[in-house]
């Protein structure tokens, strides 16, 4: 499935109203970057994406297989990479119920890196640029 989004910034430094195909929102930088931190900035938008996205994914497989694991919270952290060799994301996954099984345990590993932004993040990327 194709997305497509575009991003348009104006005179305001660095606020970018971001468009998808039925919504709307901003993103900005921190006040020390230049900005005035109104609204996310790009890279919160990231780590967002793989949080939001691995939830999503676990929910929907735990209402399929009818388990009741109560709230799902993911936590994720971009590291600040150094030498700006390699992203490293850090997620962290919990259950409010506690008496998961094990078995459980290790089939939700595996569904948490079948979440569709986890692959996209594990393979390689291309990005082609053209201006117009």
């Amino acid at each position: 499935m194709d997305v497509n989004v575009s991003a348009h910034i104006s005179k305001e430094l660095y606020l970018t109203k971001i468009k998808t195909e039925r919504h709307e929102f901003l993103v900005d930088e921190p006040i020390d970057k230049g900005g005035k931190d109104v609204a996310p900035k790009p890279t919160e938008f990231l780590a967002a994406s793989l949080a939001s996205c691995t939830a999503i994914t676990l929910k929907m497989y735990t209402e399929r297989k009818a388990w009741d694991v109560g709230e799902i919270v993911v936590d994720v952290t971009l590291l600040d990479d150094a030498d700006k060799s390699k992203s490293i994301f850090n997620r962290s996954i919990r259950f409010s119920k506690t008496d998961i099984p094990e078995e459980q345990m290790k089939r939700f590993q595996h569904i948490a890196n079948a979440c569709p932004v986890h692959k996209i993040l594990e393979n390689s990327v291309i990005i082609n640029t053209e201006f117009k």
